[in-house]
């Protein structure tokens, strides 16, 4: 059984993985990202990262990733 210390790393290192790949993803399809996109993305959960990444499939705008 993993400590709570390395399940926190581990959880960690998923949420700033997931982070850089909608990063990644939101300059590819849209060109630069605003400076707020950063800020945004630290302050949410994984869920909300995870359906954010999803939505960049259908969105038309950066606004459109995040609704």
């Amino acid at each position: 059984m993993m400590s709570l210390f390395a399940q926190d790393l581990i959880a960690k290192g998923r949420r700033e993985g997931e982070t850089l790949i909608l990063l990644r993803l939101l300059s590819k399809r849209f060109g630069s990202t605003p400076k707020w996109v950063p800020a945004k993305l630290a302050k949410t959960d994984m869920e909300t990262l995870k359906k954010w990444t999803e939505n960049i499939l259908d969105a038309k705008s950066i606004d459109d990733v995040f609704q």
